[in-house]
């Protein structure tokens, strides 16, 4: 199930797309990113670093800091540190490296609320500095230390090799620090994903993909999901016949017409029923059946 979300940073309505495939080859990325032109921020998965190469001066791949801090986490996880001081446990170099990265993450928090161009300003005077900081004390950890672990080796390889993604967040300031926002929107589909039993076909890992989009959009534009479920049902179907598909800008989350919707919904006013939906007669219950008990065949 590969995810791809807008910047979390960026003056817009955020969409949350989740797709699925049969594998994770490059070639899904070359779809999707068809015509697409700008700054794609992600783990190193060499996939995208390869679509960058195919792209070159279209499209720029971002690294990932979080990433990079939790190879260190993982490292300083190993390390017995029951019978170490205080002062030795500062001096490990997993920790000075956090407390790096930690710096970091503190500027760049900071500058949230701020519009891109003067985040970008900031980030050149506050932030780029502390990760010149950074770069300089690991460029100095000798790696053929046989004192070194390996998780610490594999972390400061980590961040040699992907500088120059995990710097390019410098450069623009609608690029995140980190995907960690992508990481976020997908972890409810990783939490249930063992109840989906019926996705033992592909049409079924499809529709959970639809599903999913619908849903975490809905989310992420704090739209009240059970509602906007039921105008998409309520609404879509009127337009199934349509060539013309001017109407699906009123079917995202933040349309003025769903934003209405939601309004009387919760107002506790009855919205507009759609004609023909609700002329049947209903149906009179077979005889020694209770009357909430469907009839054979009934969805």
């Amino acid at each position: 199930m590969w995810i791809h979300i807008t910047s979390e940073l960026l003056a817009t309505h955020p969409i949350i797309l989740f797709c699925y495939e049969l594998t994770r080859g490059t070639d899904h990325l070359r779809k999707f990113y068809e015509d697409f032109k700008g700054y794609i921020t992600c783990d190193a998965y060499c996939s995208y670093q390869v679509l960058e190469k195919e792209n070159q001066n279209v499209i720029h791949v971002c690294g990932c800091m979080m990433h990079m801090r939790r190879r260190y986490a993982q490292s300083l996880a190993l390390i017995d540190k029951s019978k170490m001081t205080d002062a030795k446990i500062q001096a490990l170099p997993e920790t000075r490296a956090l407390m790096l990265i930690g710096k970091i993450y503190d500027a760049d928090e900071a500058l949230k609320s701020l519009s891109a161009e003067e985040r970008l300003a900031k980030r050149k005077a506050v932030v780029s500095p502390l990760v010149d900081e950074y770069f300089e004390f690991v460029d100095g950890i000798d790696t053929s230390d046989p004192f070194i672990g390996n998780r610490l080796k594999d972390a400061v390889k980590y961040s040699r090799n992907q500088k120059e993604y995990l710097c390019r967040f410098l450069t623009d300031g609608n690029i995140p620090v980190d995907n960690g926002a992508c990481e976020r929107n997908i972890r409810a589909f990783t939490i249930g994903r063992n109840n989906f039993l019926f996705c033992d076909t592909i049409d079924g890992a499809e529709a959970v993909a639809i599903m999913y989009t619908m849903v975490e959009t809905a989310k992420a534009n704090k739209a009240n999901v059970y509602y906007y479920l039921k105008y998409i049902l309520e609404r879509m179907p009127r337009h199934m016949e349509d060539t013309d598909t001017s109407f699906l800008k009123a079917m995202v989350p933040w349309s003025e017409e769903y934003r209405e919707y939601e309004r009387i919904n919760t107002c506790g006013r009855t919205p507009e029923i759609p004609p023909g939906i609700y002329d049947s007669k209903p149906r009179t219950p077979k005889k020694g059946r209770s009357s909430d008990t469907p009839s054979e065949g009934a969805a």
